[in-house]
């Protein structure tokens, strides 16, 4: 410790980090002997520092410090040291000693004058060097250089570059790093050197330039800061956001991106050439109001989208005149066995996959029972004796002890607990009573053997031991795949700036389609001549008018002439063409009108949620948490497409599940197969409850065949597609539904009218898959809400002009690609990391609901014959309702004979199919009834009468009450009354009939 260099204070403060300090000590006190003092640490200048680890071999770290004797033994060993004064020059701040600096002992003259050995400008770029410099040394350091590169970075390369489109879609970071100053670029591949490298650099190295170059020239816009925001602008239609983000960097405020759309090119859109089919539907914006003003009326604008789906590989079919609908063969025999009656091979498709969906899910029933010592029970029932249990008694959240409902701490000794205290912290609420915490549902499972399937040699299924439990399947993934490899493609056209909604504004869509699409009829060159034409319900059945109500004059043939009736171009032709004979034509002929399956499978849901509102519906959407009386509204007018979705799911499954129980346990008790023949035969023959028997079509019938259509649409199966609208239709026909009616019938006589050669291209236009995923199917409406709601999130604020839908609508295209490629290039920094996909399971859910049918226990006793038929809430329901497809047939039946075989139809209209006791009295009542319901039904009881002379004066009677149109409805009602009690009398025998 004596030899170790000390400060003036006398205290060892370090050492020397010379290797060789104590044998120059040596040295120095041989030569100096009365030189015993005590040197103070000093740091060293660079040039010491290099001879140093010159000679030692060993590399000082930095800020290591040397005593004054070693640093003078360096001088003395190496003159040349002091011939530069690095300390000087880069002014350094070493550490004074408390005495004069030692002098060296030698003579000046002694000094070696021409071994000197001057340092480069290298010497002193290297890492080392800058590791001796100090702190404030590298901020100067720092501070020069940056003053420096702000002298040289200028703008002339990057004003402007966000207006360039086509700069914007191809932008290359790597190539786009180049453009900016050098001096920076090297600053950041230092700054990450010593990190490993990844695919964000070229991406925030970008970030960093453009906001460097920001800070310069404060008002600058540049191409990727530009880029996010008008990402962020697309997502959030948000000026408050854009504005945000726009100030605090170069990305432009809202007026820079309103101005950049504002800019965008106006060229018109072009019509595919080849073989399409054209989906039109309505777009709108409403405006808001904010204040309050006399005949203040709310600002909207309405237009509506235009696009086609080109399908190559059909060689131009629709420039063949011999596909035109006017050329269809009508079969009435053929329509006849296809449309008003099932078809077999339908039905039979729908039942085989009836079929293997009862198998799946009669596995996944079987494997939930257990054998225990108190027979064959699964967790449903465990879970309704819970809840029954729970009923009565209170159970500690803490311990799990049971007491009595009234208790408020547990009765358990070794707990105590506050059992209030104990459920709510059992939820995982704080202090303020908010539920910050919930925990997970437990997946309830089971230690005791499982039963599950086994298949027999002959294609049955028996019970077989097992302990793995089986899963439900989560939709029909058996169905062949009908979507092309390469998928088909979406183009635009210019928006018809009308509203479809009336019988003009549906003619001027169609005709604008036709003029784009290049039909002979309005060009001259044209080469199509006819059209597939998609749209939703409400233009259907005015465009299904407008078809066959829109005249042409041959004599005239002008374009923008046409007549809305026969009547209206007969008296065209009296007036200006009366030497010649009528020759007009239909101006839509060339439409073949289609429904769009995504807003048709839509109307399933909401006929099948309102048929079944009052039945088990309602119960559900309580239980799923629809409780209050908008909640029931909303959830009853399937208002939210994709919740409604899930209900029907939810519905189906656990009826499915719930169905099968009570003969899974039949089948155990007698020792029989469990087989899905066996599920069916159990259903149709030996079940006598009405409550079954009715769930059991719902499900079996309906329910699947909404299943059948959602899984056609999805694979682009077109036998699922036509087999799911064939099965549901009477359904459509049993209430109270125009629209839909009108579109299945028509569609099911087109289905079946349409030329061979015509056929795949109708099959394949039934569902489209853009994506490439060619699970993701759905009907082509959809794709046209998809456009909508693109085009709407590049709208500026407020109700858009004419001009901003032309210019949004013509640029959609290249704002996507825009879109993609900052989606691309935003994303780069958190690629690695992929959210979760979404579940889509409802196992919770659908236990939740079979727990519930299990507690009702209205599904346990399908074998009982006196059981009244009730709702799950034990509201009575119709008595005719159990024979719900029979009369909901009947009326598709007459519904076809009204259309196609006029001289079939019936004289008088089925009543509508009841749910409840209630609305068939509320049906009954006279008052009720429209006044033509209330004339017919006059009419059909006067025709009734068996006096002749009574039959003739009450229909003198009658006639003096005027027309439907004329007539009161209180006269109506009253002349109701006096014939009911004429038939009253008649029936009763009385003679004397009072005619007052």
């Amino acid at each position: 410790m004596e030899n170790s260099p000390r400060t003036a204070g006398g205290q060892f403060s370090s050492v020397c980090k010379n290797k060789f300090h104590n044998e120059w000590r040596e040295i120095s006190l041989k030569t100096y002997p009365d030189d015993n003092q005590e040197f103070q640490l000093k740091r060293p200048k660079f040039a010491e520092i290099q001879q140093l680890e010159s000679i030692s071999g060993v590399k000082l770290r930095r800020g290591a410090k040397i005593c004054e004797m070693c640093i003078n033994h360096l001088h003395e060993l190496n003159p040349w040291i002091g011939s530069f004064d690095a300390g000087k020059s880069l002014d350094h701040n070493y550490v004074s000693s408390h005495k004069p600096n030692l002098k060296r002992k030698n003579d000046d003259s002694e000094q070696p004058t021409d071994t000197s050995m001057p340092l480069k400008k290298d010497d002193f770029l290297t890492e080392e060097f800058l590791n001796t410099l100090e702190s404030s040394e590298l901020e100067k350091l720092a501070f020069l250089l940056g003053k420096i590169a702000g002298c040289n970075i200028t703008t002339s390369s990057h004003e402007g570059l966000y207006k360039n489109n086509n700069f914007l879609q191809n932008l290359d970071l790597s190539a786009y790093l180049k453009t900016f100053d050098n001096t920076i670029c090297k600053f950041l591949d230092g700054l990450k050197s010593s990190k490993r490298a990844n695919s964000q650099d070229d991406y925030n190295k970008v970030k960093v330039h453009e906001h460097i170059l920001h800070m310069l020239f404060p008002s600058i816009v540049l191409p990727l800061c530009f880029m996010e925001n008008l990402l962020l602008y697309n997502k959030t239609s948000s000026r408050q956001a854009t504005d945000l983000i726009g100030n605090g960097g170069p990305h432009g405020c809202y007026d820079v991106v309103k101005d950049w759309l504002g800019n965008q090119s106006m060229n018109q859109l072009q019509f595919p050439c080849g073989d399409c089919v054209v989906v039109f539907d309505n777009n709108q914006v409403i405006g808001r109001s904010w204040k309050v003003k006399l005949n203040n009326k709310v600002k909207s604008s309405v237009v509506t989208t235009i696009c086609q789906i080109e399908y190559p590989g059909y060689g131009n079919i629709q420039s063949r005149n011999d596909l035109l609908p006017k050329f269809w063969h009508l079969d009435i025999i053929k329509l006849h066995n296809n449309v008003k009656e099932i078809p077999e091979s339908v039905s039979n498709f729908h039942y085989r996959l009836l079929y293997t969906s009862i198998a799946e899910h009669l596995k996944v029933v079987v494997s939930e029972y257990q054998l225990t010592a108190n027979g064959l029970t699964d967790k449903i029932d465990a879970e309704v004796s819970r809840q029954l249990t729970a009923e009565k008694s209170k159970s500690c959240h803490k311990c799990g002890y049971s007491n009595s409902k009234n208790k408020r701490i547990c009765g358990n000794d070794l707990c105590r607990a506050n059992l209030k205290q104990a459920e709510m912290d059992s939820l995982g609420v704080d202090e303020l009573g908010t539920f910050t915490l919930r925990n997970k549902s437990e997946n309830k499972q089971f230690s005791e053997v499982r039963l599950e399937f086994k298949c027999d040699q002959d294609g049955s299924y028996i019970i077989h031991k097992q302990t793995d439990c089986g899963d439900t399947s989560t939709l029909v993934n058996h169905l062949e795949m009908g979507h092309r490899d390469t998928p088909p493609k979406l183009s635009l056209s210019d928006p018809s700036f009308v509203n479809p909604n009336s019988f003009d504004s549906v003619r001027t869509v169609l005709r604008q389609i036709g003029l784009n699409a290049g039909i002979k009829i309005y060009k001259d060159g044209g080469t199509r001549e006819w059209l597939f034409v998609v749209c939703d319900g409400l233009p259907y059945g005015l465009c299904q008018h407008v078809i066959n109500t829109t005249y042409r004059c041959k004599n005239c043939d002008v374009a923008t002439d046409s007549y809305t009736s026969k009547e209206q171009f007969l008296a065209h032709h009296e007036l200006i063409h009366s030497n010649d004979e009528p020759d007009e034509f239909l101006e839509f002929s060339w439409v073949i009108l289609r429904p769009g399956n995504g807003h048709f499978e839509m109307n399933m849901f909401k006929s099948f949620v309102e048929l079944n509102w009052e039945v088990f519906f309602s119960d559900l959407c309580i239980l799923m948490g629809f409780k209050s009386e908008n909640a029931q509204r909303t959830a009853k007018s399937c208002s939210d497409n994709h919740k409604t979705w899930s209900l029907i799911r939810i519905a189906y499954e656990g009826l499915m599940q719930e169905l099968m129980v009570p003969y899974i346990q039949h089948c155990v008790h007698d020792n029989t197969k469990i087989t899905p023949k066996g599920f069916l035969h159990y259903v149709l023959v030996e079940a006598k409850d009405p409550n079954y028997l009715y769930v059991a079509t719902m499900t079996l019938t309906y329910l699947q065949a909404i299943i059948n259509m959602r899984a056609g649409l999805r694979c682009g199966n077109v036998e699922a597609i036509a087999s799911a609208k064939a099965v549901f239709a009477p359904l459509f026909h049993s209430r109270n539904h125009p629209r839909y009616q009108e579109i299945e019938m028509q569609e099911a006589i087109q289905r079946h009218s349409i030329p061979q050669d015509l056929l795949n291209f109708f099959n394949e236009t039934e569902s489209v898959c853009l994506s490439g995923d060619k699970t993701s199917g759905e009907g082509l409406d959809f794709k046209a809400e998809a456009v909508n709601k693109d085009v709407q999130s590049w709208m500026p604020r407020g109700v858009p002009t004419g001009e901003d839908w032309l210019r949004v609508t013509r640029n959609l295209e290249n704002l996507k690609m825009l879109r993609e490629k900052a989606k691309q290039l935003t994303s780069s920094a958190t690629s690695h990391r992929q959210s979760a996909s979404r579940t889509t399971t409802h196992d919770e859910q659908i236990f939740g609901w079979r727990v519930y049918l299990r507690r009702k226990e209205y599904l346990s006793h399908p074998l009982e014959t006196n059981r009244k038929h009730v709702s799950l809430s034990s509201q009575e329901l119709d008595s005719d309702l159990i024979n719900f497809n029979v009369l909901a047939e009947k009326r598709r039946q007459q519904y076809f004979n009204s259309k196609v075989n006029t001289n079939l139809s019936e004289e008088t209209t089925l009543p509508p199919v009841f749910v409840t006791k209630k609305e068939r009295q509320e049906y009954d009542l006279i008052s009720n009834k429209t006044k033509s319901e209330i004339y017919d039904i006059i009419d059909g009881k006067i025709n009734k009468l068996l006096d002749q002379d009574l039959k003739t004066s009450m229909s003198t009677e009658f006639r003096k009450l005027g027309s439907i149109s004329k007539c009161k409805k209180d006269d109506l009602v009253r002349f109701h009354d006096i014939l009911e009690d004429i038939h009253h009398q008649q029936d009763c025998g009385i003679d004397d009939i009072c005619l007052d």
